[in-house]
Formats: C-alpha cells, sequence, structure tokens
C-alpha cells in the first residue's frame, strides 16, 4: 500500500488552516502558517480539494491526542527526515513532516494503511520473527549503545589502515564513556548513542560507576564474552546497531512503559526495545527482529482505541427575554473595510462576483464557512463575502 502524499507551500497550509478553521496547538506537528489572501483561490490554484480523508489527516496533525515519531534514513548517509503519525481523540490520523515553508501530508482511509504505507516511505524491508535477547537496564542499554558505537569505530579504523586481522575491542567502562561523550555532542544519527540518547526514559548514564555496572549486565545476560560481542543472536544485535538507518518512537503522555524503541540498522535487523516502570527504575525487555516490526508497532499502537474524551459540561441556558411586538429591527454587525468587496451567491471563489458592496456599506453577518462570511443588506440581500475584509461592530439594542 502506497500513501498518497501531497506537498503544502506556507500559502497552502496556511489556507488549509483558514478554510478549515485548524486550532494551533504548541507543539503539534502540523506547522502553523499565517493565512494568505483569500484562501480558498489559493487552494483552488493548488489544485487541492479537501476530502473526508485529508481533512481528517490535517485535524488530526494540528491537534493530535497522541503520535508516533519516525526518523530514517533512507540511503545510509547523514540525510534524515522526520515523519509523524498522530492520531486525534476521534480516531482520525494524519502522517506529516516538515516546516510550514514545505510540509509533506498524507492522509490514510483507515490506521489499517499506515504501517504499511510508512514501511515504503522509509524503505524498510525485511520480516523476522522478534528474538527476545533479555532484559536491561538504563545503565545496560547506555552500555548496549555505547559499546555498539565502539565496535563501529573500531571496524572503520581497521577498514582504513586495512588491517583485516585486527579483533574487536575489549570493552571496558572507560571506552564507553568516550564513546557517550562523541555521541551526545555528535549531530550524525546514524550512531547509536546518538540515535537512542533522547529515547531512553531519563536519558543515558554518564557516571562511569553506572556504565561498569551496565558492563556488568551485559555479561551477565550473555550480550558480552570476555569484553568482546557473544555469539549468537546477541552478535547479530550488536550488528544491527551498526550504521543505523531508521529510529522509530512512540511519544504520548503516558508513563515509560508506553515507549517503543525500533533501531534499524544493516541487513534489515531491528533492535526493539519496551520499556516498563519498575521499582528501581525503567527496564526494556529487548528483542531482535526483522524490520518491519518497526512498522509493526507503530500499526499495534494506532489499532488501539483512542483515550476517551471528557464530556464537556453543558452550558448554562440564559433566559431569554420576551420577543419585542411589532416588526423586526435589522441591526448591521459589520461594515465592509476601505475596499469596495465582491459578493457571491454561493461561496465560490471562480465564479464572477455577483455584487460589490461599497467601502463601509453596513451588512448584518448570518453563518461562517471558513473564511467567508454570509452577509444580509437592509435591503433584505444576501451573498457570501470575505470575511477578513469586514469589520465587526460593538452590539447594538433595537
Amino acid at each position: 500500500m502506497t500513501l498518497a502524499w501531497v506537498r503544502l507551500g506556507a500559502d497552502e497550509l496556511g489556507a488549509l488552516r483558514a478554510v478549515l478553521a485548524l486550532p494551533g496547538r504548541p507543539g503539534a506537528p502540523l506547522p502553523a502558517a499565517p493565512a494568505p489572501p483569500q484562501p480558498a483561490a489559493v487552494l483552488a490554484r493548488a489544485g487541492l480539494q479537501v476530502d473526508g480523508v485529508l481533512d481528517g489527516a490535517l485535524r488530526a496533525l494540528a491537534d493530535p491526542a497522541r503520535t508516533v515519531e519516525v526518523v530514517a534514513n533512507r540511503s545510509g548517509r547523514r540525510a534524515w527526515s522526520s515523519l509523524t503519525v498522530a492520531v486525534d481523540a476521534q480516531g482520525r490520523v494524519g502522517v506529516g513532516g516538515g516546516t510550514a515553508a514545505a510540509f509533506e501530508l498524507a492522509g490514510a482511509a483507515s490506521r489499517d494503511d499506515v504501517a504499511a504505507g510508512l514501511a515504503g516511505r522509509v524503505g524498510v524491508e525485511g520480516d523476522a520473527p522478534a528474538e527476545p535477547l533479555g532484559r536491561l537496564t538504563v545503565a545496560g542499554v547506555t552500555a548496549l549503545l555505547a559499546g555498539a558505537d565502539a565496535l563501529t569505530a573500531a571496524r572503520l579504523r581497521q577498514q582504513l589502515a586495512r588491517d583485516v586481522d585486527a579483533g574487536p575491542p575489549r570493552l571496558t567502562p572507560e571506552l564507553l564513556d568516550q564513546q557517550v561523550a562523541a555521541g551526545r555532542q555528535a549531530a550524525d544519527t546514524r550512531w547509536a548513542v546518538t540515535a537512542g540518547s533522547p529515547l531512553v526514559p531519563g536519558g543515558l548514564v554518564t557516571d562511569p560507576a553506572a556504565l561498569a555496572a551496565g558492563l556488568d549486565e551485559l555479561h551477565r545476560g550473555g550480550w558480552l564474552a570476555d569484553g568482546a560481542p557473544a555469539a549468537g543472536p546477541a552478535r547479530r544485535a550488536w550488528g544491527a546497531l551498526g550504521g543505523l538507518r531508521l529510529a522509530a518512537r512512540l511519544r504520548w503522555t503516558a508513563p515509560p512503559s508506553a515507549l517503543v524503541l525500533g533501531l534499524l540498522g544493516s541487513g534489515a535487523r531491528t533492535l526493539v526495545l519496551r520499556w516498563q516502570d519498575a521499582p528501581g527504575g525503567p527496564l526494556a525487555d529487548v528483542a531482535l527482529a526483522g524490520a518491519v516490526a518497526v512498522t509493526g508497532a507503530i500499526a499495534a499502537f494506532l489499532a488501539a482505541p483512542p483515550a476517551p474524551v471528557p464530556a464537556a459540561a453543558p452550558a448554562p441556558v440564559p433566559v431569554q427575554p420576551p420577543p419585542p411586538t411589532g416588526p423586526p429591527v435589522w441591526l448591521p454587525t459589520a461594515v465592509v473595510g476601505p475596499n469596495a468587496l465582491e459578493a457571491r451567491l454561493v461561496a465560490d471563489p471562480n465564479r464572477p462576483a455577483d455584487a460589490n458592496l461599497p467601502p463601509g456599506q453596513p451588512v448584518r453577518v448570518l453563518q461562517w464557512n471558513g473564511a467567508w462570511a454570509q452577509v444580509e443588506a437592509e435591503n433584505g440581500w444576501r451573498g457570501w463575502v470575505d470575511g477578513r475584509q469586514l469589520t465587526a461592530l460593538p452590539p447594538t439594542s433595537p
């Protein structure tokens, strides 16, 4: 399944926000963008038609109840891209990434389509049953990520020196401390420490004593034998952390047990860490699986029912005074701005104007549809105008 992607510039994004009256929430994946003049005309020129799928995607990304963040490097270089899958409280799904100047967006007809669409987007393939590898503390995970970087760095140095006979280095707390410090300062997220440090609850440990405890954990768990990677599934897991291509995490207002981290390396192997709370601190259940495990985790997350939205308390019903006797009085609620304003019988920017309202013309606003306002003149004529060109009047009594 391939998601249908739409590329939006700042004008198109601002026009969609204005027409759909999308809320601006801090931290939402959909960037803020100012509304351009005549937003409906901007959408018409871009050929954008807001159907139910696109509308739902935009609303989910503008105000998500929970999100899945996917960071991917398809080419093995530093050109990483970030995508976010958002599911709002109504179960609408949107996928997008970028800035207000260039934002890519895809809507999904159903949640089942998202995982497959993301797998094609980031170029992951290969499936394999999960191999449980044990449970690690944050110190153990830190030692694992730093140790993988130490092995990768040693392999690169050996290749440059053409020293094919050199074996892997012995992992020590001092070597891990150097790798943690280097990875935390690096920008290249192909390194395991750089990619994994923001995704570990509370962050990686940096104390030498904690790193030594993490190394002991890896020895006891069969990850290491005499300071070097052990044989079997553990060795394949070390290899999966060399030259990362994809990192995915679930983030929302939940405890660390809700986090899932997938690190995709060479050979389409994925290391999946599922965090859970424990009295002594977070623990990670570690497994080695095929690349599809990451998108499978995303699919499982999306399939879960969204958190219920609490019902709002009913607003008090104001007591209305009895209607006045006699004929109704027409009262304006706005006036046309300093420029003449085109009016149409229907809210369609592509049809010619049916009338022109002069500057300062008083009108009464009947209803809104995005940036369009339906107005009524004192003689009873009604039409649709660009509501942003109106100046509201203070309330008056008849």
